[in-house]
């Protein structure tokens, strides 16, 4: 009997346990359904850099091939961010040369590696190209609304009916910050830093607010999604109110210009993205104490458009003016005169919690004091790191750059195998060649508009007298016709046409598989380029009037869609 009774009472202590664990389990469920999660191959990782959040080294940031896309992590602390770039470093194929911690260069051995500042200096790419590598570089990321990409205003006339950009009286003095260009209220912020200076318990600074934090990123961007949701939430549930919010580019640079609390620059989608500029999500954003309606943001009376205004101020940025002057501003942002003495020289000391290396959050004991910390940063602001030691170079004058250097970019082998190579063509008859398939395909257009297609067993030896495999019956009028062929050498898309139509082919018989007329493309003229992307899955026309065009492409049905 007290067998019997210690086997029921072992039933019921199993039965609980069963229940307890179902119980468990079901949660467990629950709880993973909730959470949302990507997954990737190693072998798509691009790129693999630590980064800060929260002025910590307990972040990564990953780029993912073929998908246009980054992702940030923040970790516990450092110890596991770095166990994590480890194994990943480890087991990825594309980062083997970057297998451990250890060999990830700093921002600094990455930049003189890259030949970045050489490149820029000698005009093989773009002041906007520039100022973009030099963010990512720094640690600053579209993924960090705390840690944005800062980008210079460059003019200072948002008053005139025309502008000249030749004209150097419409540009800002980009060898001061924006706090020191007003000399009048300088001398606010001189006096601030001799305060500062007295008072034992922080260390000295011009200015309590950043050139770019999560406020001011948000405060510009705030009519378009992520941003409007997050600026929402910045704000307690609501939007900020009405007369501080970002509705007239004149009232932000006189902000900027002579507020004591502004010292702002701006993002870099001010010099591409015509959308932040309009209210397109329809949103309610108040009424301003004038009785203004804040709608859409009030332009310079030299810009009709958004896209006016962005294609003057992109013109305006890689002016010859800004071209002479940007290292000034890199030396304040990005260089020697973000720290030391020679910022206090320049005028350009911010509060100490902007700065890496200022806090020791491990060392926080007190939760409340932990928190009170962070909420501080994420509002402050966050400098860039520091990418020179030295005044930056200055960009050489275009009659002193070497066009021949950006044309061919590769040096000559010392050691080398010559390849036995015969082609023979009338080249007058010959209108384009398209290499497909890795190499083992050459397509030509002749002058009789034929598509000629050519396979190559051993691309280092062609027939010279070698038939085509295939000849297109379809006539295209390639005289005036831009083509794009798929990697996989069946389909080409064709443009150029009277009707301003793109025209999707099978190339084998020239059928056409698809024509987007005029009125659909979003095209108003001729188009006279296209280009397509080596991922095959992107298309971009332009026109002769000017107009671009970005389409997604599907293969699988041979079909273009235009992205409006």
């Amino acid at each position: 009997l007290k067998r019997l009774a210690r086997q029921e009472e072992d039933e019921k202590v199993l039965k609980m346990i069963e229940m307890e664990a179902q119980e468990e389990r079901e949660k467990l469920e629950t709880t993973i359904e909730m959470i949302e999660y990507d997954a990737w191959y190693l072998n798509y990782i691009k790129s693999i850099l630590p980064r800060r959040y929260l002025l910590r080294d307990v972040g990564i940031e990953m780029w993912i091939a073929g998908t246009h896309k980054s992702f940030f992590f923040a970790f516990e602390n450092i110890k596991k961010r770095n166990d994590a770039l480890t194994l990943i470093c480890k087991y990825s194929q594309r980062l083997t040369a970057n297998s451990l911690l250890s060999v990830i260069p700093a921002p600094k051995k990455m930049l003189k590696s890259s030949q970045l500042t050489q490149r820029w200096q000698k005009r093989q790419i773009s002041n906007f190209d520039y100022l973009m590598e030099l963010n990512v570089l720094a640690g600053r990321t579209y993924n960090d609304v705390t840690q944005y990409p800062v980008f210079p205003w460059v003019l200072n006339d948002f008053n005139s009916f025309v502008i000249d950009v030749n004209d150097s009286a419409i540009y800002r003095d980009l060898s001061k910050p924006v706090g020191a260009l007003n000399p009048e209220r300088l001398k606010y912020f001189i006096q601030k830093y001799k305060d500062t200076t007295e008072d034992d318990s922080v260390p000295p600074y011009h200015y309590a607010t950043h050139y770019m934090s999560a406020g001011i990123a948000l405060h510009y961007l705030v009519r378009n999604e992520p941003f409007t949701t997050l600026a929402i939430n910045l704000q307690g549930g609501r939007f900020d109110i009405p007369d501080r919010l970002f509705h007239s580019l004149q009232n932000a640079w006189e902000l900027s210009y002579t507020n004591l609390h502004d010292v702002k620059e701006v993002v870099p989608e001010m010099y591409y993205f015509p959308e932040m500029f309009r209210n397109i999500n329809l949103l309610k954003l108040g009424t301003k104490q004038n009785g203004e309606v804040v709608n859409d943001v009030g332009l310079p009376m030299w810009a009709d458009t958004p896209e006016e205004f962005v294609r003057i101020l992109r013109e305006a940025l890689e002016s010859d003016y800004v071209s002479r002057n940007l290292h000034h501003w890199i030396d304040l942002i990005f260089g020697y005169k973000q720290r030391g003495q020679p910022a206090v020289d320049a005028y350009n000391v911010f509060n100490y919690l902007t700065y890496a290396g200022a806090v020791d959050f491990d060392a926080i004991v007190d939760p409340e004091l932990r928190t009170a910390t962070e909420h501080q940063i994420y509002h402050f602001g966050q400098t860039p790191d520091q990418l020179f030691d030295i005044p930056h170079v200055e960009r050489l004058p275009k009659e002193e750059c070497n066009i021949m250097e950006l044309l061919i970019p590769f040096k000559l082998p010392t050691d080398y195998k010559p390849i036995e190579m015969k082609v023979f063509a009338m080249v007058e008859q010959l209108t384009t060649l398209t290499l497909v398939r890795n190499g083992q395909c050459l397509k030509c257009f002749d002058m009789l508009e034929r598509l000629l297609s050519f396979e190559l067993p051993n691309v280092s030896n062609i027939d010279l007298n070698a038939a085509p495999s295939a000849t297109a019956t379809k006539t295209l009028n390639l005289r005036t016709l831009s083509i794009v062929v798929s990697s996989n050498g069946l389909y080409g898309i064709t443009a150029g046409y009277m009707d301003h139509s793109i025209k999707v082919h099978f190339l084998k018989t020239g059928e056409i598989l698809e024509c987007v007329t005029g009125l659909e493309n979003g095209h108003n003229d001729i188009i006279t380029c296209l280009s397509l992307a080596a991922s095959q899955d992107m298309l971009v026309s332009g026109a002769r009037d000017g107009s671009i065009v970005l389409w997604t492409v599907n293969w699988f049905v041979a079909f273009i869609f235009y992205t409006k």
